[in-house]
């Protein structure tokens, strides 16, 4: 006689799971024998309420819409974000494009006053400086708002070489 037993999990349900078996043989001296083997098992379902497959499938449906619910409102969130930055980029080009308007207008200036001797090369250079560093500054303002649309571009699954100026 033997006797087997083993606990495991179910692979289709990640559930627990108990086996077991009996054995029993019997032989005779003149070479017959007979066996019987007895087994079962049990899978034990964690979590079950009793509820048929429907309204399983049913209470995994809700979780699906809600599961979408919550990736809709996530991408209005990432796409109205993403309008933001663009939005203030676009408004901090235009100021550095009107910083860059009034350097060189004061640059100009600057030139004829020192062609007329009112001013010293040094505050000529320093004009220079101003106008360049508010060239710079709209240079990157620039690179800003189109770092911005393509960012939104791809928010929105846009072909960038669809938005860009």
């Amino acid at each position: 006689m033997g006797v087997q037993a083993g606990v495991g999990f179910d692979t289709n349900s990640w559930n627990p799971s108990a086996a077991g078996s009996v054995s029993v043989s019997s032989g005779s001296a003149e070479g017959t024998s007979s066996n019987l083997r007895l087994s079962a098992s049990l899978t034990l379902p964690l979590g079950s309420t009793g509820e048929g497959p429907d309204a399983a499938a049913r209470r995994g449906h809700g979780r699906a819409q809600e599961a979408v619910e919550q990736a809709r409102e996530r991408a209005v969130l990432q796409v109205e974000g993403a309008q933001r930055r663009v939005s203030s980029a676009l408004s901090q080009a235009q100021m550095s494009g009107d910083l860059v308007e009034q350097a060189r207008l004061s640059l100009e200036r600057s030139e004829a006053q020192y062609e007329s001797g009112l001013i010293s090369i040094i505050e000529l250079v320093q004009a220079r400086r101003s106008f360049a560093e508010a060239r710079l500054q709209a240079g990157r303002s620039l690179d800003n708002y189109l770092a911005a649309l393509l960012s939104l571009a791809g928010e929105l699954a846009i072909d960038p070489t669809e938005v860009l100026p």
